[in-house]
Protein backbone atom coordinates (compact mmCIF):
# COMPACT_ATOMS: atom_id res chain seq x y z
CA UNK A 1 0.00 0.00 0.00
CA UNK A 2 1.10 3.56 -0.63
CA UNK A 3 -0.44 6.97 -0.44
CA UNK A 4 -0.82 8.01 -4.05
CA UNK A 5 1.72 10.55 -5.25
CA UNK A 6 -1.25 12.28 -6.86
CA UNK A 7 -3.26 12.82 -3.67
CA UNK A 8 -3.17 16.45 -2.57
CA UNK A 9 -4.03 18.19 0.65
CA UNK A 10 -5.71 21.56 0.02
CA UNK A 11 -6.28 23.84 2.99
CA UNK A 12 -9.38 26.02 2.78
CA UNK A 13 -9.84 28.08 5.92
CA UNK A 14 -11.58 25.98 8.55
CA UNK A 15 -11.76 22.97 6.22
CA UNK A 16 -9.35 20.83 4.21
CA UNK A 17 -9.93 19.03 0.92
CA UNK A 18 -8.16 15.82 -0.04
CA UNK A 19 -8.17 15.48 -3.83
CA UNK A 20 -6.80 12.75 -6.06
CA UNK A 21 -5.51 14.05 -9.38
CA UNK A 22 -6.19 10.88 -11.36
CA UNK A 23 -9.80 10.24 -10.33
CA UNK A 24 -10.51 13.92 -9.53
CA UNK A 25 -12.50 12.71 -6.54
CA UNK A 26 -12.24 14.66 -3.30
CA UNK A 27 -13.57 14.76 0.23
CA UNK A 28 -13.64 17.48 2.86
CA UNK A 29 -12.89 17.38 6.57
CA UNK A 30 -12.71 19.94 9.34
CA UNK A 31 -9.25 21.43 9.68
CA UNK A 32 -8.85 20.11 13.22
CA UNK A 33 -9.30 16.56 11.89
CA UNK A 34 -7.15 16.88 8.77
CA UNK A 35 -3.90 15.77 10.41
CA UNK A 36 -5.61 12.63 11.72
CA UNK A 37 -6.97 11.83 8.26
CA UNK A 38 -3.53 12.36 6.74
CA UNK A 39 -2.07 10.01 9.33
CA UNK A 40 -4.63 7.34 8.38
CA UNK A 41 -3.76 7.73 4.70
CA UNK A 42 -0.07 7.26 5.47
CA UNK A 43 -0.46 4.37 7.93
CA UNK A 44 -2.89 1.81 6.56
CA UNK A 45 -0.85 -1.08 7.97
CA UNK A 46 -1.55 0.08 11.50
CA UNK A 47 -5.13 1.23 11.10
CA UNK A 48 -6.84 -0.85 8.40
CA UNK A 49 -8.49 -3.26 10.85
CA UNK A 50 -10.02 -0.39 12.79
CA UNK A 51 -11.29 1.60 9.80
CA UNK A 52 -11.93 -0.92 6.98
CA UNK A 53 -14.71 1.10 5.28
CA UNK A 54 -12.55 4.20 5.22
CA UNK A 55 -9.75 2.39 3.42
CA UNK A 56 -12.18 0.77 1.02
CA UNK A 57 -13.35 4.22 -0.05
CA UNK A 58 -9.79 5.53 -0.27
CA UNK A 59 -8.81 2.77 -2.71
CA UNK A 60 -11.97 3.27 -4.74
CA UNK A 61 -11.17 6.97 -5.08
CA UNK A 62 -7.51 6.22 -5.89
CA UNK A 63 -6.29 8.18 -2.86
CA UNK A 64 -4.38 5.02 -2.01
CA UNK A 65 -2.76 2.60 -4.42
CA UNK A 66 -1.04 -0.76 -4.24
CA UNK A 67 -0.20 -0.89 -7.93
CA UNK A 68 1.94 1.91 -9.32
CA UNK A 69 1.80 0.38 -12.81
CA UNK A 70 -1.99 0.56 -12.84
CA UNK A 71 -1.76 4.14 -11.63
CA UNK A 72 0.40 5.08 -14.61
CA UNK A 73 -1.96 3.27 -16.97
CA UNK A 74 -4.84 5.30 -15.54
CA UNK A 75 -2.91 8.52 -16.21
CA UNK A 76 -2.29 7.46 -19.82
CA UNK A 77 -5.98 6.68 -20.27
CA UNK A 78 -6.96 10.03 -18.79
CA UNK A 79 -4.51 11.88 -21.02
CA UNK A 80 -5.72 10.05 -24.13
CA UNK A 81 -9.38 10.77 -23.39
CA UNK A 82 -8.68 14.44 -22.64
CA UNK A 83 -7.12 14.74 -26.10
CA UNK A 84 -10.67 14.14 -27.45
CA UNK A 85 -9.58 11.79 -30.27
CA UNK A 86 -13.10 11.49 -31.70
CA UNK A 87 -13.87 15.21 -31.72
CA UNK A 88 -13.08 17.70 -34.47
CA UNK A 89 -13.14 21.19 -33.00
CA UNK A 90 -12.79 24.17 -35.26
CA UNK A 91 -12.53 27.71 -33.96
CA UNK A 92 -13.16 30.51 -36.43
CA UNK A 93 -12.30 34.15 -35.86
CA UNK A 94 -14.19 35.90 -38.69
CA UNK A 95 -12.77 39.29 -37.70
CA UNK A 96 -10.26 40.91 -35.39
CA UNK A 97 -12.44 44.02 -35.27
CA UNK A 98 -14.67 44.79 -32.28
CA UNK A 99 -17.35 47.38 -31.61
CA UNK A 100 -16.03 47.84 -28.05
CA UNK A 101 -12.60 48.64 -26.63
CA UNK A 102 -12.23 46.77 -23.31
CA UNK A 103 -8.93 47.78 -21.73
CA UNK A 104 -7.90 44.23 -20.79
CA UNK A 105 -8.37 42.69 -24.25
CA UNK A 106 -5.20 41.07 -25.56
CA UNK A 107 -5.99 41.71 -29.22
CA UNK A 108 -5.19 44.60 -31.51
CA UNK A 109 -8.54 45.34 -33.14
CA UNK A 110 -7.38 45.71 -36.70
CA UNK A 111 -9.59 45.62 -39.78
CA UNK A 112 -9.11 41.92 -40.50
CA UNK A 113 -12.23 40.36 -42.01
CA UNK A 114 -12.62 36.85 -43.34
CA UNK A 115 -12.82 36.61 -47.13
CA UNK A 116 -15.23 34.62 -49.28
CA UNK A 117 -12.27 32.52 -50.41
CA UNK A 118 -11.36 31.61 -46.83
CA UNK A 119 -15.00 30.73 -46.10
CA UNK A 120 -14.94 28.40 -49.10
CA UNK A 121 -11.73 26.75 -47.84
CA UNK A 122 -13.21 26.35 -44.36
CA UNK A 123 -16.16 24.49 -45.86
CA UNK A 124 -13.72 22.05 -47.47
CA UNK A 125 -11.86 21.71 -44.16
CA UNK A 126 -15.17 20.84 -42.52
CA UNK A 127 -15.98 18.33 -45.27
CA UNK A 128 -12.69 16.47 -45.00
CA UNK A 129 -12.80 16.18 -41.21
CA UNK A 130 -16.47 15.38 -40.69
CA UNK A 131 -16.16 12.56 -43.25
CA UNK A 132 -13.40 10.88 -41.24
CA UNK A 133 -14.55 7.55 -39.70
CA UNK A 134 -12.79 8.33 -36.41
CA UNK A 135 -14.66 11.61 -35.95
CA UNK A 136 -18.04 11.29 -34.20
CA UNK A 137 -18.45 14.84 -32.93
CA UNK A 138 -17.90 18.27 -34.44
CA UNK A 139 -17.80 21.50 -32.43
CA UNK A 140 -17.71 24.84 -34.22
CA UNK A 141 -16.58 27.68 -31.95
CA UNK A 142 -16.94 31.37 -32.79
CA UNK A 143 -14.46 33.86 -31.40
CA UNK A 144 -12.95 37.21 -32.30
CA UNK A 145 -12.74 40.24 -32.14
CA UNK A 146 -16.49 40.36 -31.97
CA UNK A 147 -17.66 37.52 -34.25
CA UNK A 148 -21.16 38.92 -34.67
CA UNK A 149 -19.77 41.85 -36.67
CA UNK A 150 -19.62 39.17 -39.39
CA UNK A 151 -23.12 37.90 -38.66
CA UNK A 152 -23.81 36.66 -42.19
CA UNK A 153 -20.59 34.59 -42.15
CA UNK A 154 -21.51 33.08 -38.78
CA UNK A 155 -24.91 32.09 -40.14
CA UNK A 156 -23.52 30.72 -43.41
CA UNK A 157 -20.80 28.52 -41.92
CA UNK A 158 -22.89 27.31 -38.98
CA UNK A 159 -25.71 26.29 -41.29
CA UNK A 160 -23.27 24.54 -43.60
CA UNK A 161 -21.56 22.65 -40.76
CA UNK A 162 -24.85 21.64 -39.14
CA UNK A 163 -26.29 20.31 -42.38
CA UNK A 164 -23.08 18.43 -43.22
CA UNK A 165 -23.11 16.71 -39.82
CA UNK A 166 -26.77 15.80 -40.20
CA UNK A 167 -26.05 14.36 -43.63
CA UNK A 168 -23.19 12.20 -42.30
CA UNK A 169 -24.76 11.28 -38.95
CA UNK A 170 -22.27 13.20 -36.81
CA UNK A 171 -23.12 15.09 -33.61
CA UNK A 172 -22.90 18.86 -34.10
CA UNK A 173 -22.44 21.54 -31.43
CA UNK A 174 -21.59 25.20 -31.72
CA UNK A 175 -20.68 27.89 -29.21
CA UNK A 176 -19.90 31.58 -29.34
CA UNK A 177 -18.00 34.07 -27.21
CA UNK A 178 -19.59 37.48 -27.65
CA UNK A 179 -20.03 40.80 -25.91
CA UNK A 180 -23.71 40.33 -26.89
CA UNK A 181 -24.24 43.95 -27.97
CA UNK A 182 -25.08 42.82 -31.51
CA UNK A 183 -27.62 40.24 -30.40
CA UNK A 184 -31.37 40.65 -30.38
CA UNK A 185 -34.40 38.40 -30.12
CA UNK A 186 -34.52 37.61 -33.86
CA UNK A 187 -30.81 36.81 -34.11
CA UNK A 188 -30.80 34.68 -30.98
CA UNK A 189 -33.65 32.55 -32.30
CA UNK A 190 -31.97 32.17 -35.68
CA UNK A 191 -28.55 31.26 -34.25
CA UNK A 192 -30.00 28.73 -31.82
CA UNK A 193 -32.08 27.16 -34.60
CA UNK A 194 -28.84 26.71 -36.58
CA UNK A 195 -27.13 24.98 -33.65
CA UNK A 196 -25.28 27.71 -31.71
CA UNK A 197 -26.58 26.59 -28.34
CA UNK A 198 -23.83 27.80 -26.00
CA UNK A 199 -23.09 31.47 -25.29
CA UNK A 200 -20.37 33.09 -23.20
CA UNK A 201 -21.14 36.70 -22.33
CA UNK A 202 -18.81 38.86 -20.27
CA UNK A 203 -19.61 41.36 -17.55
CA UNK A 204 -17.09 43.69 -15.95
CA UNK A 205 -18.68 44.31 -12.57
CA UNK A 206 -21.88 45.91 -11.42
CA UNK A 207 -23.98 47.92 -13.89
CA UNK A 208 -22.25 51.26 -13.30
CA UNK A 209 -18.74 49.78 -13.55
CA UNK A 210 -19.58 47.61 -16.57
CA UNK A 211 -20.99 50.59 -18.47
CA UNK A 212 -17.72 52.48 -18.00
CA UNK A 213 -15.77 49.62 -19.64
CA UNK A 214 -18.24 48.63 -22.34
CA UNK A 215 -19.64 51.88 -23.66
CA UNK A 216 -22.71 52.02 -25.90
CA UNK A 217 -24.38 55.13 -27.22
CA UNK A 218 -27.76 55.93 -25.65
CA UNK A 219 -28.15 52.69 -23.67
CA UNK A 220 -26.64 50.61 -20.90
CA UNK A 221 -24.35 47.83 -22.14
CA UNK A 222 -24.99 45.95 -18.89
CA UNK A 223 -28.77 46.09 -19.29
CA UNK A 224 -28.44 44.94 -22.91
CA UNK A 225 -26.23 42.01 -21.90
CA UNK A 226 -28.70 40.96 -19.23
CA UNK A 227 -31.60 41.26 -21.67
CA UNK A 228 -29.84 39.00 -24.16
CA UNK A 229 -28.91 36.50 -21.45
CA UNK A 230 -32.59 36.37 -20.56
CA UNK A 231 -33.49 35.73 -24.21
CA UNK A 232 -30.86 33.00 -24.60
CA UNK A 233 -32.10 31.24 -21.47
CA UNK A 234 -35.69 31.55 -22.65
CA UNK A 235 -34.71 29.52 -25.74
CA UNK A 236 -33.18 26.86 -23.45
CA UNK A 237 -29.64 27.44 -24.70
CA UNK A 238 -26.64 27.31 -22.38
CA UNK A 239 -25.39 30.67 -21.15
CA UNK A 240 -22.20 31.37 -19.22
CA UNK A 241 -21.82 34.75 -17.59
CA UNK A 242 -18.10 35.43 -17.34
CA UNK A 243 -17.06 37.99 -14.74
CA UNK A 244 -13.59 39.45 -15.33
CA UNK A 245 -12.45 40.89 -12.04
CA UNK A 246 -9.79 43.21 -10.68
CA UNK A 247 -9.46 44.68 -7.20
CA UNK A 248 -11.33 47.73 -8.51
CA UNK A 249 -14.53 46.04 -9.72
CA UNK A 250 -14.79 43.30 -7.08
CA UNK A 251 -17.93 44.54 -5.35
CA UNK A 252 -19.96 41.37 -4.62
CA UNK A 253 -23.02 43.05 -3.13
CA UNK A 254 -23.49 45.48 -6.02
CA UNK A 255 -22.78 42.85 -8.69
CA UNK A 256 -25.25 40.33 -7.29
CA UNK A 257 -27.88 43.01 -6.72
CA UNK A 258 -27.67 44.19 -10.35
CA UNK A 259 -27.69 40.68 -11.81
CA UNK A 260 -30.65 39.66 -9.68
CA UNK A 261 -32.60 42.79 -10.60
CA UNK A 262 -32.19 42.10 -14.33
CA UNK A 263 -32.60 38.32 -14.58
CA UNK A 264 -35.58 36.16 -13.69
CA UNK A 265 -35.19 33.37 -11.17
CA UNK A 266 -35.73 30.82 -13.92
CA UNK A 267 -32.88 32.30 -15.96
CA UNK A 268 -30.54 32.48 -12.95
CA UNK A 269 -30.94 28.74 -12.45
CA UNK A 270 -29.92 28.09 -16.06
CA UNK A 271 -26.73 30.19 -16.07
CA UNK A 272 -23.15 29.36 -15.16
CA UNK A 273 -21.23 32.18 -13.49
CA UNK A 274 -17.50 31.92 -14.14
CA UNK A 275 -15.16 34.09 -12.06
CA UNK A 276 -11.86 34.96 -13.74
CA UNK A 277 -9.12 37.35 -12.71
CA UNK A 278 -8.08 39.73 -15.48
CA UNK A 279 -4.67 38.48 -16.56
CA UNK A 280 -2.98 41.88 -16.16
CA UNK A 281 -4.13 42.14 -12.53
CA UNK A 282 -1.61 41.45 -9.76
CA UNK A 283 -3.11 38.67 -7.64
CA UNK A 284 -1.66 40.30 -4.52
CA UNK A 285 -4.08 43.19 -4.94
CA UNK A 286 -7.14 40.95 -4.89
CA UNK A 287 -9.17 40.50 -1.71
CA UNK A 288 -9.83 36.75 -1.71
CA UNK A 289 -12.56 37.14 0.87
CA UNK A 290 -14.52 39.20 -1.64
CA UNK A 291 -14.09 36.45 -4.23
CA UNK A 292 -15.49 33.98 -1.70
CA UNK A 293 -18.42 36.25 -0.90
CA UNK A 294 -19.17 36.66 -4.61
CA UNK A 295 -19.02 32.90 -5.17
CA UNK A 296 -21.39 32.14 -2.29
CA UNK A 297 -23.74 35.00 -3.15
CA UNK A 298 -23.97 33.86 -6.77
CA UNK A 299 -24.88 30.37 -5.63
CA UNK A 300 -27.49 31.72 -3.19
CA UNK A 301 -29.42 33.48 -5.97
CA UNK A 302 -29.44 30.36 -8.13
CA UNK A 303 -26.41 30.79 -10.42
CA UNK A 304 -23.88 27.98 -10.86
CA UNK A 305 -20.56 29.66 -9.98
CA UNK A 306 -17.14 28.35 -10.88
CA UNK A 307 -13.54 29.31 -11.55
CA UNK A 308 -10.99 28.70 -14.23
CA UNK A 309 -9.20 25.43 -13.54
CA UNK A 310 -6.17 23.57 -14.75
CA UNK A 311 -6.26 20.79 -17.30
CA UNK A 312 -5.53 20.08 -20.93
CA UNK A 313 -6.18 23.17 -23.05
CA UNK A 314 -8.44 22.65 -26.06
CA UNK A 315 -5.53 23.90 -28.18
CA UNK A 316 -3.90 20.54 -27.40
CA UNK A 317 -6.91 18.48 -28.48
CA UNK A 318 -5.83 16.06 -31.16
CA UNK A 319 -8.12 17.52 -33.83
CA UNK A 320 -8.28 21.21 -32.92
CA UNK A 321 -7.40 24.10 -35.19
CA UNK A 322 -8.09 27.79 -35.25
CA UNK A 323 -8.67 29.77 -38.46
CA UNK A 324 -7.91 33.49 -38.30
CA UNK A 325 -9.62 36.21 -40.36
CA UNK A 326 -6.62 36.51 -42.70
CA UNK A 327 -6.88 32.80 -43.59
CA UNK A 328 -3.90 31.72 -41.48
CA UNK A 329 -4.16 28.74 -39.12
CA UNK A 330 -2.86 28.02 -35.64
CA UNK A 331 -3.24 25.62 -32.74
CA UNK A 332 -3.77 28.59 -30.39
CA UNK A 333 -6.41 31.34 -30.49
CA UNK A 334 -4.12 33.83 -28.76
CA UNK A 335 -1.53 34.24 -31.53
CA UNK A 336 -0.85 37.34 -33.56
CA UNK A 337 -2.34 36.55 -37.00
CA UNK A 338 0.29 38.67 -38.74
CA UNK A 339 3.01 36.33 -37.47
CA UNK A 340 1.35 33.05 -38.46
CA UNK A 341 2.75 30.97 -41.30
CA UNK A 342 0.50 27.89 -41.33
CA UNK A 343 -1.96 28.06 -44.20
CA UNK A 344 -5.43 26.74 -45.05
CA UNK A 345 -4.99 25.41 -48.57
CA UNK A 346 -7.31 25.54 -51.55
CA UNK A 347 -8.56 22.00 -50.96
CA UNK A 348 -9.23 22.63 -47.25
CA UNK A 349 -6.12 20.88 -45.99
CA UNK A 350 -3.76 22.62 -43.57
CA UNK A 351 -0.10 23.13 -44.33
CA UNK A 352 1.37 23.24 -40.86
CA UNK A 353 4.73 24.92 -40.60
CA UNK A 354 7.67 23.30 -38.88
CA UNK A 355 7.35 25.61 -35.88
CA UNK A 356 4.04 23.93 -35.02
CA UNK A 357 4.65 20.33 -36.05
CA UNK A 358 7.93 20.19 -34.16
CA UNK A 359 6.41 21.19 -30.82
CA UNK A 360 6.21 17.93 -28.84
CA UNK A 361 3.30 17.02 -26.59
CA UNK A 362 3.93 16.59 -22.88
CA UNK A 363 3.09 12.89 -22.74
CA UNK A 364 2.81 10.59 -19.73
CA UNK A 365 6.11 8.89 -19.02
CA UNK A 366 8.19 10.93 -21.48
CA UNK A 367 10.63 11.80 -18.70
CA UNK A 368 10.00 15.53 -18.91
CA UNK A 369 9.84 17.65 -15.78
CA UNK A 370 6.07 17.88 -16.30
CA UNK A 371 5.35 14.17 -16.77
CA UNK A 372 7.16 13.33 -13.53
CA UNK A 373 5.44 16.11 -11.54
CA UNK A 374 2.86 15.11 -8.93
CA UNK A 375 0.41 17.59 -10.49
CA UNK A 376 0.71 16.19 -14.00
CA UNK A 377 -2.72 14.44 -14.11
CA UNK A 378 -4.50 17.73 -13.37
CA UNK A 379 -2.25 20.04 -15.38
CA UNK A 380 -0.67 18.09 -18.28
CA UNK A 381 1.96 20.80 -18.60
CA UNK A 382 1.85 24.12 -20.46
CA UNK A 383 -0.41 24.39 -23.49
CA UNK A 384 1.00 24.46 -27.00
CA UNK A 385 0.59 28.21 -27.04
CA UNK A 386 3.14 28.45 -24.22
CA UNK A 387 5.32 25.56 -25.39
CA UNK A 388 5.98 27.13 -28.78
CA UNK A 389 7.78 30.00 -27.03
CA UNK A 390 9.93 27.80 -24.76
CA UNK A 391 13.41 26.81 -25.83
CA UNK A 392 13.07 23.68 -23.74
CA UNK A 393 10.73 22.41 -21.07
CA UNK A 394 13.05 22.24 -18.08
CA UNK A 395 11.16 24.35 -15.55
CA UNK A 396 7.52 24.61 -14.50
CA UNK A 397 5.73 27.54 -16.12
CA UNK A 398 3.35 27.63 -13.17
CA UNK A 399 4.16 27.39 -9.46
CA UNK A 400 2.80 25.18 -6.71
CA UNK A 401 0.73 27.87 -4.94
CA UNK A 402 -0.96 28.72 -8.24
CA UNK A 403 -1.66 25.08 -9.04
CA UNK A 404 -3.05 24.41 -5.56
CA UNK A 405 -5.28 27.46 -5.82
CA UNK A 406 -6.70 26.15 -9.10
CA UNK A 407 -7.32 22.75 -7.52
CA UNK A 408 -8.97 24.37 -4.54
CA UNK A 409 -11.21 26.30 -6.94
CA UNK A 410 -12.12 23.02 -8.64
CA UNK A 411 -13.30 21.58 -5.32
CA UNK A 412 -15.11 24.76 -4.35
CA UNK A 413 -17.05 24.89 -7.60
CA UNK A 414 -18.38 21.36 -7.11
CA UNK A 415 -18.81 21.38 -3.34
CA UNK A 416 -22.21 22.93 -2.63
CA UNK A 417 -21.14 23.89 0.86
CA UNK A 418 -17.75 25.32 -0.05
CA UNK A 419 -15.95 28.56 0.70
Amino acid sequence: MALSKYTYRLDNGDTVYFLNGISEEFFKVAKNKADNVEYLLQNEDHCKDTFPKFYEKMYAGKFLTNNLEQEQEAIIQKYTSRKEPNLFRLMVLPTYQCNLRCWYCTQEHENFFISDDTVRRIKKLIDSNVQRPDIYFFTLSWFGGEPLICYETVVELTKYASEKCKELGKVFNSDITTNSTLLNDKRIKELISLGITSYQITIDGCKDFHDKIKILQNESAFAKAMRNIELVAKENAKCTIRFNYTHKNLNPEAIIKDIKSHLSQETLKKCDFMIYKVWQEDAKLVDKDKVSVLFNSAREIGLKPGFGTLGLCYADFRNFCCVYPNGKVSKCDNDNPKNLTSVLEEDGSISWTKQITDIPDVKPGDGSICSTCKYYPVCFGPCIGKRQHLKKLDTCVFNEPYVKEMLLNFCRAIDKHSI
